[in-house]
């Protein structure tokens, strides 16, 4: 995959598991991730570019996500975090939303993944 591709990858069990890691420090349940002006064109680029890469793990059998930290919540000193379908953000980004709600993401759990739960 030509670029970056995304941050991480990681294997459990046999299953591939590829993220990009985003944050956030706005004060509402929406992830921002259409940015403006000049410099927002390359990381909109970009985004797109990552969004484009992760979909492609998860069509082919990978677990791909966006994983974005609301850094203005935190649930016992830790942010909140929640995962994207990169699907779901390719499609936001065709119809010019620039946000995503909490409501169209899953809560992140690590725990779970380690576990098998998932």
């Amino acid at each position: 995959i030509a670029g970056e591709p995304f941050d991480y990858e990681f294997f459990i069990r046999g299953k591939v598991y590829c993220f990009d890691a985003k944050e956030t420090k706005t004060a509402s349940d929406k992830w921002p991730f259409i940015m403006s002006g000049t410099r927002g064109i390359k990381t909109n680029q970009r985004l797109r570019r990552q969004a484009l890469n992760l979909s492609a793990c998860k069509h082919n059998g990978a677990v791909a996500f966006f994983l974005v930290a609301f850094t203005n919540y935190k649930v016992n000193s830790l942010f909140k975090l929640y995962m994207y379908d990169p699907d779901l953000v390719l499609q936001a980004m065709e119809s010019k939303q620039k946000s995503l709600s909490v409501e169209l993401a899953s809560p992140f759990d690590i725990d779970t993944i380690i576990n098998g739960c998932k």
